[in-house]
């Protein structure tokens, strides 16, 4: 494990938004937005400050985020933390420019996986075969008939 890999659990803020196709790699981007949460010393429980990370996915994950999930959905994701830095102009407090620049940092998760938060949420799981499996399928079962056909003994 690296040690900009980052595993969090959290909601989805929005619907993820998909690019791509027509020859460009899907891509699929969201925010999910994680609060802790304590226990009070009077037994109740209380919300910590929420931390909100961009995510995006790409290829055949980018997809099956933007079919399974939407606002609102428990998701744990893990990847690989990248930042970016850019200077942005410092504006006055009525919104005009001062001229000088200010350093921002942003953090994204690029996702290696994404799935439900299964504390959360049941759900069930579909499995889109490739055509090998398909086709180790379809082989068995056409030995299982033939057994099944010569009442052939299986040892």
């Amino acid at each position: 494990m690296a040690l900009n890999d980052i595993t969090i659990t959290g909601n989805l803020v929005y619907d993820p938004e998909f690019s791509g196709g027509n020859g460009r790699k899907s891509r699929a981007k969201f925010r999910i937005a994680s609060t802790p949460r304590h226990r009070e010393p009077d037994g109740t429980w209380a919300d910590g400050d929420t931390t909100f990370m961009d995510v995006v996915c790409f290829a055949g994950l980018a997809e099956n985020v933007v079919q399974s999930l939407g606002r609102g959905s428990p998701v744990i994701v893990n990847g690989r933390l990248q930042t970016r830095t850019v200077e942005r102009p410092v504006e006055s407090a009525e919104g005009r420019p001062t001229g000088e620049t200010r350093k921002v940092t942003y953090t994204t998760i690029i996702a290696a996986s994404v799935g439900p938060d299964l504390n959360r949420v049941a759900t069930q799981v579909r499995t889109d075969k490739g055509s090998g499996a398909v086709r180790q399928e379809d082989a068995a079962l056409a030995e299982v008939a033939d057994v099944m056909e010569n009442n052939a003994q299986v040892a």
